[in-house]
């Protein structure tokens, strides 16, 4: 009886009209632009193409539930009658035009920290070392110039690149009596690339940036005949290299460059400049007038919660792939996300004073991928502040940065390395080879199954900073001649047998140690010295 009641005095007095506010920005769901992720070192050559990555999807921050919810809580919080519709987008509300007005106004304070987040991101790829920055309009004759809006974390890619494919290998399958072999198709990757990620650092007003240069042009292809009545030939790509993997810290509007001289690519000489425009978050309690619930501080956290995605293990293969090797490098921080910041800091605020708990009376909270956004206080010691400060701390030991140089002959490689991140260098060609065989034997019928393997020659260097100090290995592989031994020779088919020759080290550099040699020359190889130097 009580529920009808209710029920009949719901429907008799006058219901007020739904009204649609608009998200913020932090909701719109982008559509990511035509993205390929960064090539491993020495590996512009796929042996099966068929193995393609899968494309990124596309992402919000703050959908239009979590935006629902953080403005429910709000107006919870702050005593407002204000009735959301359970399913959205639209985001719909009922509730008095004074309910409404602050619905409106909260969500327009959130939509002002969201915007705050986007970074200018530009970049200029020229081909000559050590170009000066470009003018204030960002012209530069002959250079590759790119912009583009990005939020913290997001990793954007300028540049163009080609793909092309090829019969790398044969596939043999045999029954009782009879096989086949099915081509493998392999593909090569070239082109100029530059793959960027940068976080906002020290509250918006300096930015860490994690890059990769990638110089690949194919030279050509050559043809190479197994012999045998059961294969086809083979195509065996020639690309020349230079891939650089870099880090590094600047404030908001300063460049981070690249420069690299003596690379093997028909242009040898490049410059990369990199600069990003942050917007730096404010401080301190809410603007003076500004209704609680009203200003709103958006805290980028992404440097903390994202790492690298890390270097993979990379040899010079082809016969001595076991013997050498750079091992596989990630960044040396853990990962910490934007809910372990945030209850880091309640346990903190929790431990040193015991008679304030910030987890349920303090500001309300909106936690999103890699970002905190937390309205602000009337205070100097508020949540947001709190948080601020705790991600400040955190991300201090990560922010030195160093510029490394590696000489080779005339290869020379000028960038940055910020601390705990992995930096590489690899530089020089890459091609495949036929070098051996195996079988595949029926009752009645066998045949051949070729070996293809990845061969790079050049300088593979890695290293990563910590302290004063990178720690750095290398290795250098050359190869001095590739017989070829004959079907008659070799059985089962034609083979190719390289003569190579590898060197390897490892060493710790300290900044200030000026010109240290890693490799010494040797009868056609070349010395390897890297110079350490503070930014």
């Amino acid at each position: 009886m009580l529920n009808l009641c209710l029920t009949l005095l719901a429907i008799a007095m006058p219901q007020q009209d739904w009204t649609a506010l608009e998200l913020p920005e932090l909701s719109g769901e982008t559509n990511p632009d035509a993205f390929f992720p960064p090539v491993a070192s020495g590996g512009h050559i796929q042996l099966d193409a068929r193995d393609r990555t899968q494309a990124r999807n596309s992402r919000a921050l703050l959908t239009a539930q979590d935006v629902a919810a953080l403005l429910e809580r709000s107006a919870g919080a702050a005593g407002k009658n204000l009735a959301l519709f359970p399913y959205s987008p639209p985001l719909l509300a009922r509730g008095s035009d004074e309910d409404i007005a602050w619905a409106r106004a909260t969500l327009s304070a959130i939509d002002a920290a969201g915007k705050r987040q986007s970074m200018k991101l530009s970049a200029w790829l020229i081909p000559e070392a050590g170009a000066s920055a470009p003018d204030g309009d960002g012209a530069w004759p002959q250079a590759h110039a790119w912009q583009a809006v990005v939020s913290p974390g997001e990793e954007i890619v300028f540049g163009q690149r080609l793909h092309e494919d090829f019969v790398a290998n044969y596939d043999v399958n045999v029954s009782t009596d009879a096989g086949v072999a099915a081509p493998m198709v392999g593909g090569v990757t070239s082109g100029k690339t530059v793959h960027l990620r940068a976080s906002k650092i020290r509250g918006g007003t300096g930015y860490h940036l994690r890059g990769q240069l990638d110089l690949a042009e194919l030279a050509g292809f050559e043809e190479f005949d197994p012999d045998s009545p059961d294969l086809g030939k083979i195509r065996q790509p020639l690309v020349n290299s230079t891939t650089l993997n870099f880090s590094g810290v600047a404030e908001s509007g300063e460049f981070l460059r690249v420069d690299l001289s003596g690379t093997p690519l028909k242009e040898p000489d490049w410059t990369l400049l990199v600069r990003v425009e942050t917007v730096a978050e404010p401080e301190g309690p809410a603007t003076d007038g500004v209704l609680p619930g009203h200003d709103w501080r958006a805290i980028d956290v992404t440097l903390l919660s994202t790492r690298s995605a890390g270097l993979p293990h990379f040899n010079p293969g082809a016969g001595i792939g076991d013997q050498v090797y750079l091992e596989a490098m990630s960044s040396h921080s853990a990962a910490i996300t934007p809910s372990g910041v945030l209850s880091a800091v309640e346990s903190g605020s929790r431990s040193s004073r015991t008679s304030r708990s910030i987890s349920k009376a303090g500001p309300t909270t909106q936690i999103a991928e890699g970002l905190l956004l937390i309205a602000a206080g009337d205070s100097a010691d508020s949540t947001a502040d709190r948080v601020a400060s705790f991600v400040r701390a955190v991300e201090s030991p990560r922010l030195n940065t160093i510029t490394v140089e590696l000489r080779m002959g005339g290869l020379r490689a000028t960038f940055p390395a910020a601390s705990g991140e992995p930096v590489r260098l690899a530089s020089g060609r890459e091609r495949t080879l036929l070098t051996g065989y195996s079988a595949e034997i029926a009752p009645n019928t066998w045949m051949p199954i070729p070996i293809v393997e990845h061969h790079f020659d050049g300088l593979a260097w890695q290293g990563r900073l910590g302290g004063e100090q990178l720690h750095s290995s290398l290795w250098l592989s050359t190869t001095e001649e590739i017989a070829v031994r004959d079907r008659f020779e070799a059985r089962l088919g034609a083979v190719q047998l390289p003569r190579r020759s590898v060197r390897a080290a490892r060493k710790d550099v300290r900044i200030g140690d000026g010109s240290t040699e890693l490799l010494g020359p040797l009868k056609n190889s070349e010395s390897v010295q890297i110079e350490l130097s503070a930014r």
